[in-house]
């Protein structure tokens, strides 16, 4: 999984969290800018699912039509900025586990993926 660097830590916990109880899934997280990951996911880079980190950089995978479904605004963050941050995940199209893939943001979701974003500082989405 490729995600914007922002939420990476509390993304980590959530896949520990995740491997606990799917003791047969395993869930990497690769950190970077979100906007690096957005073009190198364009220009050919495989993952199982992408987290962004604004809106745009999501909107411009799905204009490439390189997701599946709709993206998931799952987190926002807390900071009292003009502009607070939204989260959105997606699963890409050259997953190879999309069993395991759709478990994993369907667990963002779950009380307890809800309880690990607020203990990271973040609202979970709506």
């Amino acid at each position: 999984m490729v995600v914007a660097d922002s939420i990476a830590p509390v993304l980590r916990r959530e896949a520990k969290a995740f491997g606990a109880v799917n003791h047969l899934a395993t869930v990497s997280v690769e950190p970077a800018p979100s906007s690096a990951l957005s073009t190198q996911l364009r220009a050919g880079r495989v993952a199982d699912r992408y987290v962004a980190d604004a809106t745009v950089d999501m909107d411009r995978l799905v204009d490439a039509t390189l997701i599946y479904g709709e993206p998931l605004q799952f987190a926002r963050s807390t900071a009292t900025s003009a502009r607070p941050m939204v989260f959105s995940v997606a699963l890409m199209n050259t997953t190879g586990d999309q069993t395991t893939s759709r478990a994993f943001v369907e667990f963002l979701t779950t009380r307890r993926g809800r309880s690990i974003l607020t203990d990271g500082g973040f609202r979970p989405g709506s």
